[in-house]
């Protein structure tokens, strides 16, 4: 019953909107202006009304490949992206073709934006780091600044509060697994670091063959930060060996002599 009065209504030129939406009028063809919730009237033949617009909010969910962190990882990137679209806050040449493009063409357009904004930001960021907590919390609220400032034109903006949503930052496996193996040898040179060094020597080559390393000399370097720091061990052990040796033998000559 509702619905054949609303239409009846229509024929005398008023419009009824539901809430949280907004309807564009067209004048002579021209996109003219919107009018709110509630039962309005426009002039009968000179002007029309077109589907009402939807202003409350929107939910992009977008899934990005291949962003780039600053020493060349490529991440996964999923997020959720709330925003809104007012009309009368864009300008005239962009509302007009907006207020016929519907839902899909909106969400592209964030969509392009929001890729734009993610791959600048991460590009700013070591792999490392990427993941942590307050890197995506900073990147979350710099990238909500940056789709406020360039979707302004365009009458789309996110929700001021929580309306970047980084749900997930997915590494590369080969990434993880070297991580996990930076990691696991950081904490055995730990406990070398303890030792003698001719014993350092002995559990180095043990750590070596155990892990399977072909070049393991330069991968433990990496750790202590120089290949020399490695191959100079087995020399200071020979050489504190040495000096042993020589030591014993002068002590055992002299004693001798005695």
């Amino acid at each position: 019953m509702m619905r054949v009065l609303l239409w009846f209504l229509r024929l005398f030129g008023f419009i009824f909107t539901p809430d949280n939406h907004i309807t564009p009028v067209m004048r002579w063809g021209q996109y003219k202006r919107t009018i709110a919730p509630g039962l309005r009237w426009i002039m009968p033949v000179v002007e029309r009304a077109l589907a009402p617009v939807k202003t409350s909010i929107y939910v992009g969910n977008f899934y990005f490949e291949e962003v780039l962190s600053h020493d060349n990882i490529p991440y996964k990137v999923q997020m959720t992206v709330l925003f809104t679209f007012d009309p009368n806050k864009a300008v005239k040449p962009a509302a007009a073709q907006l207020v016929k493009a519907g839902e899909t063409v909106l969400q592209t357009i964030v969509r392009d934006y929001t890729n734009q904004g993610l791959r600048r930001l991460a590009a700013q960021y070591g792999a490392e780091c990427l993941s942590g907590h307050v890197t995506m919390t900073l990147m979350e609220k710099n990238l909500a600044a940056y789709l406020t400032s360039t979707l302004r034109p365009l009458g789309l903006a996110p929700l001021k509060r929580d309306g970047i949503l980084i749900k997930e930052l997915i590494a590369p496996p080969e990434f993880k697994h070297t991580i996990f193996d930076v990691k696991h040898d950081e904490s055995i040179l730990e406990v070398l670091r303890s030792y003698p060094v001719p014993e350092l020597v002995r559990l180095l080559n043990e750590v070596i063959v155990a892990n399977g390393l072909k070049k393991g000399a330069d991968q433990v370097a990496f750790m202590l930060g120089s290949t020399d720091a490695i191959h100079s061990l087995p020399l200071m052990a020979a050489h504190n060996s040495q000096a042993d040796h020589h030591y014993r033998n002068g002590h055992n000559g002299h004693n001798g002599k005695g």
